[in-house]
């Protein structure tokens, strides 16, 4: 059900940013990778320090709470080139920003 209302969200919603959020990933081996093939746009690692992460885990079985903040970034890396996609090198800005700046059809 998630999957679907991601993929409907993405439709309704071309210029949000719709995270594969770790919860995903807590409750299906691929949840991240599925949510990203349906229309999630954003993946955000765990830099919560691991003494506080038991402290905010709001799910049982969450991932990532026994991993050093330094192995989140590769590990999200290594998903996204294994779905041949890379880790953005930019601002993070909004799409919206993105679209703003484009010549409009016809007039580049």
């Amino acid at each position: 059900m998630t999957l679907r209302v991601v993929a409907l969200a993405r439709l309704a919603l071309p210029l949000a940013y719709l995270p594969a959020t770790t919860a995903l990933g807590s409750i299906h081996p691929l949840g991240r990778q599925l949510a990203l093939q349906r229309g999630a746009n954003v993946v955000m690692p765990n830099l919560t320090p691991v003494q506080y992460r038991r402290l905010y885990e709001i799910y049982p079985n969450k991932i990532c709470i026994t991993e050093e903040s330094t192995r989140c970034v590769p590990c999200i890396s290594g998903i996204l080139e294994q779905m041949g996609k890379k880790v953005s090198d930019g601002y993070g800005h909004t799409p919206k920003e993105w679209f703003r700046t484009q010549p409009e059809k016809g007039r580049e």
